[in-house]
C-alpha cells in the first residue's frame, strides 16, 4: 500500500478494539443493522491493510454516507432526536475507519471513542455501565499510543502499562474535579426517544398497555422511608391520573396535570400516618414522579398538581432524588365541584353498549353509590374472571368484550372496565397508574419498584369520603397486593418465559439473590453518593472539608491533591534526563568496549563504532584473528539493533547472537588468550 503513512497494525487491532466496545451498549437502544454496517467497515478495513481493496473514492464515499442518511431516516421516520442523531454519529464513526490514511485520521477516530462514551451516559447512568464505559479508557488511550509504534512492532504487556499509567495518573485529577466543579442545569432538552418512551408508566392506557412492561425487570425508582415503611398492600405508588375516555383509551386530562396547585379543602385525619422518604428515580423521559398519596415535596423543581401528583419541572433524563412527605389517610375533596364532576364522569360516543345497560341495571336495583360499588366489585369476583399476561386481542367494544366475553385480562383491563361502569352509572370515577408493592433491600432497607411492578387502579368519589381508592383486580386475584407478577402462581410461569435471563427468576437460590442484591446495594450507593452529588449536597460536603467554599480553598486543595502527583511526574522525569536507562544493546556494547580496552585498544570519545573497528582492523595490535572477528560481529549487531528498521522477532535473535559474541570475547580475555603471539 502506498501511503506516506501506515498505520501500525497494533494501531489497527487496539482501534478496533476502542471502536467495538464504546458501540456494544449503543446497541441496547439503537437498530442492529448499526452493528452489521461496522462489521462490513472493519472487513473492508482488512482488505485495504492486505492490499486487496483501495481506500474509497469520493463518488463512493458520496454514495455510501447518502445511504446511511436515507437508512437512519427511514428507521426512526426524522433526522432529528437523540436516536436518529445517535445512529448518523455511529455510521460516521464506522465509515471514517475505512477512509482512514493519516495519523490525524486515526486521532479523529480516537476522539470520537470519547465523544460516544459521552453519549452512552445519555442512555444510561447506571454503576454497571459506568464501570464498563470507564475501563474503555486504557483501551482508547493504548489506541493512541500505539500510533507512535513502528509499522513492524508489535503490542506487549510493557506497551499496555504505558498506558494503564497515564491513565491512572489522571484519576487524581478526575476526582478533584468531581469534587470541586460546579454543575449546572442543561441549557437545552434532548427530544425523547422512541424506545424509551414504551418503558415505564405513560400518560396513555389501552387495555393490555401495562401487560409490556411485565417483560421489564429494569428498576423504575428507590424509596428509601425515615423511619417503618408501610404495609404492602397500602404501596400503591400513583404517577398518573388517567381522566379522560376515547372509547378505547385512557388518557391524562392535561387541565387537570399543568394546574399545579395543593386543594386546600383536603382534610386531614385524626388517625393519620405520615411517612417521610427519599426517592432515587430513574430516567422516565417524563415529568412523572410517583409517590404515596397523598403527598408534597419541598424539593427544588417539584411541584403538586390538581391530581394530588408530584411533577417534575421538565422531563427527566437522568436519575433524579426528591424527598416526600406522605399522608395516607387525608380525605381528598370533600366537596366535589360541578365542573370536575363533568369532567369524572364523561363517556364519549355511544360505545360499548352492553355494558352501559348493565350499570343502569345494577345501579337501579341499589340505594346507594357505595352499594353499587360494592355490587360491581363483586361481579368481579363472583364471575369467571382469570388474571393472566396473555390477554386476547379486543375489538372496537373492547369494554364489552371484556366483560362478557373473554374475561381475561391484566390490572389495565380490570380498571378500565370498573371505571366505565363507575362512569356509566354517573358516578365520578378515573384511572390511576403507577405501581403497586415492591421489594426491601435488607443489605440497605430501601424498597425497590421495578417496572414489572407496574400496576393500574381505580379512584372513586363518595360523598363524604372524597376520592376513594379502589382495586378491583383485587378481587379477581387477591394475592396480587402482597407479591410481585414473577411470584404470582396464575403468572410466574408466563412471566419467567417472558424474562428467562432476568436474575429475579432465580432469587430462590440464595447464592444468586444475595449477589443482586449486593449488587443493588452497590447500585445504590453509586446513585446517591455520585449521581446525586451536585446543588445542596455538594455545598454541603465542601463546607464540611473545606471550612468555608472559597476561590483561596479550592486552589489550595487543587494544590494538596496535584502537588505530590505533579513533584513524583517531574523527578521520573529529571531522573531520565540525567540517568537514561540504557537498552540492551547498549550495555551488551559498552562491556564490548570495556573487554577491548583490557586488551589495550581502548576506543576513543569521538570514534564511533564502525570507525573503532576499521582501526582495529587496519593495526592488528597483535589481536588473534578470532578476537577481532568477535569484534567485528558484535559491533556489526550492535549497528543493525540501533539504526536499522527490523521486526520484533529479528530483534530477538541479533540481540542473542551480540551477546555470544560478547561473551566469546570475555572468555579469550579472561583466559589472556587474545594475543596473536
Amino acid at each position: 500500500m502506498l501511503t506516506q503513512w501506515q498505520m501500525p497494525r497494533a494501531s489497527l487491532l487496539w482501534l478496533l478494539l476502542a471502536q467495538l466496545l464504546v458501540i456494544l451498549p449503543l446497541l441496547k437502544y439503537l437498530p442492529v443493522w448499526l452493528l452489521l454496517g461496522y462489521v462490513a467497515c472493519v472487513f473492508w478495513r482488512f482488505q485495504i491493510y492486505r492490499g486487496i481493496f483501495n481506500h474509497p473514492g469520493g463518488y463512493l464515499k458520496t454514495t455510501v454516507v447518502l445511504i446511511g442518511f436515507l437508512v437512519v431516516y427511514y428507521s426512526f421516520g426524522t433526522l432529528i432526536g437523540l436516536e436518529a442523531t445517535t445512529s448518523l454519529l455511529l455510521v460516521a464513526f464506522s465509515l471514517k475507519l475505512v477512509e482512514c490514511q493519516r495519523k490525524r485520521d486515526c486521532l479523529l477516530l480516537c476522539l470520537l471513542c470519547f465523544l460516544l462514551i459521552a453519549v452512552t451516559f445519555l442512555y444510561e447512568q447506571s454503576l454497571l455501565y459506568s464501570l464498563y464505559l470507564f475501563l474503555c479508557l486504557p483501551a482508547i488511550t493504548m489506541t493512541m499510543q500505539s500510533l507512535h509504534f513502528s509499522v513492524e512492532s508489535k503490542y506487549s504487556f510493557f506497551d499496555i502499562k504505558k498506558s494503564l499509567i497515564i491513565f491512572v495518573q489522571t484519576v487524581p485529577l478526575m476526582i478533584v474535579l468531581f469534587l470541586v466543579f460546579p454543575r449546572f442545569e442543561p441549557f437545552w432538552q434532548i427530544t425523547l426517544p422512541n424506545q424509551q418512551a414504551s418503558v415505564g408508566v405513560g400518560n396513555v392506557l389501552s387495555p393490555g398497555d401495562i401487560t409490556q412492561l411485565t417483560k421489564d425487570s429494569s428498576l423504575a425508582f428507590r424509596a428509601t422511608f425515615e423511619n417503618t415503611p408501610p404495609n404492602k398492600n397500602e404501596m400503591y405508588w400513583r404517577g398518573v391520573v388517567l381522566s379522560d375516555f376515547d372509547g378505547r383509551s385512557w388518557r391524562q386530562n392535561e387541565d387537570l396535570f399543568q394546574n399545579r396547585q395543593y386543594r386546600p379543602d383536603d382534610k386531614k385525619s385524626s388517625d393519620g400516618v405520615d411517612y417521610r422518604y427519599t426517592i432515587i428515580q430513574e430516567p422516565s423521559h417524563r415529568p412523572l414522579l410517583f409517590s404515596l398519596a397523598v403527598a408534597t415535596s419541598s424539593s427544588q423543581g417539584v411541584s403538586t398538581t390538581n391530581d394530588y401528583l408530584l411533577a417534575y419541572k421538565h422531563n427527566i433524563f437522568e436519575r433524579i432524588s426528591y424527598r416526600v412527605e406522605s399522608d395516607i389517610n387525608i380525605k381528598r375533596r370533600e366537596q366535589l365541584p360541578q365542573w370536575l364532576r363533568g369532567k369524572e364522569t364523561k363517556l364519549t360516543g355511544k360505545g360499548n353498549p352492553r355494558a352501559r345497560r348493565f350499570a343502569n341495571a345494577e345501579y337501579s336495583k341499589l340505594a346507594s353509590d357505595e352499594a353499587y360499588v360494592s355490587a360491581i366489585l363483586a361481579y368481579f369476583a363472583q364471575q369467571k374472571f382469570y388474571y393472566s399476561l396473555h390477554v386476547p386481542q379486543l375489538g372496537k367494544n373492547s369494554i364489552d368484550e371484556f366483560l362478557f366475553d373473554s374475561r381475561v385480562g391484566y390490572c389495565g383491563h380490570y380498571a378500565s372496565s370498573f371505571v366505565f361502569l363507575m362512569r356509566a352509572a354517573g358516578l365520578p370515577s378515573r384511572v390511576v397508574g403507577g405501581y403497586l408493592g415492591g421489594e426491601i433491600n435488607p443489605l440497605t432497607s430501601t424498597v425497590l419498584v421495578h417496572q414489572f411492578d407496574a400496576h393500574a387502579w381505580a379512584e372513586v368519589w363518595l360523598a363524604g369520603k372524597g376520592w376513594v381508592r379502589v382495586d378491583p383486580t383485587l378481587q379477581v386475584a387477591p394475592d396480587r397486593v402482597l407479591n410481585s407478577v414473577h411470584d404470582l402462581p396464575s403468572t410466574a410461569a408466563q412471566f419467567n418465559a417472558q424474562m428467562p435471563l432476568s436474575a429475579i427468576r432465580f432469587k430462590h437460590l440464595a447464592w444468586v439473590n444475595y449477589l443482586r442484591l449486593k449488587f443493588d446495594e452497590l447500585d445504590y450507593r453509586w446513585a446517591n453518593m455520585v449521581l446525586q452529588y451536585k446543588g445542596d449536597t455538594q455545598l454541603v460536603f465542601l463546607q464540611q472539608l473545606l471550612g468555608e467554599v472559597s476561590t483561596p480553598r479550592i486552589f489550595g486543595f487543587f494544590a494538596i491533591v496535584l502537588l505530590p502527583l505533579i513533584a513524583w511526574i517531574m523527578f521520573d522525569y529529571l531522573k531520565r534526563l540525567f540517568n537514561s536507562t540504557l537498552s540492551y544493546e547498549e550495555k551488551k556494547y559498552q562491556k564490548l568496549c570495556a573487554l577491548m580496552s583490557r586488551m589495550g585498544v581502548e576506543r576513543q570519545p569521538y570514534e564511533g563504532p564502525i570507525d573503532y573497528v576499521r582501526r582495529v582492523e587496519r593495526s592488528g595490535y597483535d589481536l588473534k584473528k578470532s578476537a577481532i572477528r568477535h569484534l567485528q560481529s558484535a559491533t556489526r549487531f550492535y549497528v543493525a539493533l540501533r539504526y536499522d528498521r527490523i521486526t520484533v522477532e529479528q530483534q530477538r535473535l541479533m540481540r542473542k547472537q551480540m551477546s555470544n559474541e560478547v561473551n566469546a570475547l570475555a572468555k579469550l580475555v579472561l583466559k589472556r588468550q587474545f594475543l596473536s603471539h
